[in-house]
């Protein structure tokens, strides 16, 4: 009878340890269900960064490009309008 008493307390604290063992094992599952949720957000946070970095970054290349255009054109009204004085003028 006693070896059954025994048995019983045993088997009792065997539960309770498993018991205790899932608890922890469900919470660090949650955890790193939560952990994991939290970085996907912030990689999809990160990647609309970056679209739209690079849509500013091609609508500056547009400008740059616009930019260079007229300074160019620029420059070539300024010679047709100031033409520069040839060596002769001089003399």
């Amino acid at each position: 009878m006693l070896n059954l008493f025994v048995a019983i307390i045993v088997d009792t604290m065997q539960r309770v340890h498993q018991t205790d063992q899932e608890e922890t094992r469900l919470a660090s599952e949650a955890a790193a269900q939560a952990k994991n949720e939290t970085l996907e957000a912030n990689i999809l946070g990160l990647r609309t960064e970056i679209n739209q970095l690079k849509a500013l970054y091609s609508e500056n290349e547009a400008v740059v490009a616009e930019i260079r255009a007229l300074r160019a054109e620029i420059k070539e009204l300024k010679t047709v309008t100031n033409p520069s004085p040839s060596p002769s003028q001089y003399h």
